[in-house]
């Protein structure tokens, strides 16, 4: 009976832990491990990164700002994350894209990335617009490997 106590006890603790773990991964924080080399050299293939999930009142979604570094779900394979700077808000001008001299404007709802590695970096270049509800969070540590200098994460203006 006593066996019994125990497993119900620590049945209920995994538990919490677990509800704990998952609401403050979707709701507050939550740790990347990055598997790209699309941000190089501000961030590279292997490093931990925290970020602050979008929605929260740490990140709200219309807070974002250009140069931001976000996490969201890519377009061409919802299952993929990608790991992106922003580069374009609703209703910023892009420029002329594509050879032609017709100027586009990023649409509302939707934000423009890009990755700092231009030359291996699938974005915005490739699949246009991303909508904000497909960005997960921002990121605003690296936890591994650790540095004081961190300030590129924050904001980095051109």
């Amino acid at each position: 009976m006593e066996k019994l106590r125990r497993l119900a006890a620590v049945s209920k603790n995994c538990f919490l832990l677990a509800c704990t773990y998952y609401t403050v991964c979707h709701n507050v924080a939550d740790i990347w491990l990055l598997e790209e080399n699309s941000m190089q050299p501000t961030l590279l293939d292997g490093q931990i990164v925290l970020s602050v999930c979008a929605g929260s009142p740490f990140c709200p979604i219309d807070k974002l700002k250009l140069g931001d570094i976000v996490i969201a779900r890519s377009p061409s394979n919802p299952k993929n994350r990608i790991c992106k700077r922003v580069v374009g808000l609703p209703g910023d001008l892009l420029g002329y894209r594509n050879n032609s001299f017709r100027r586009d404007y990023v649409p509302e709802g939707k934000v423009w990335l890009e990755g700092d590695n231009s030359a291996v970096s699938r974005d915005s270049r490739t699949y246009g617009p991303v909508p904000l509800g497909l960005v997960e969070g921002k990121i605003v540590w690296r936890i591994w490997p650790f540095s004081f200098d961190q300030q590129f994460l924050e904001h980095k203006s051109d």
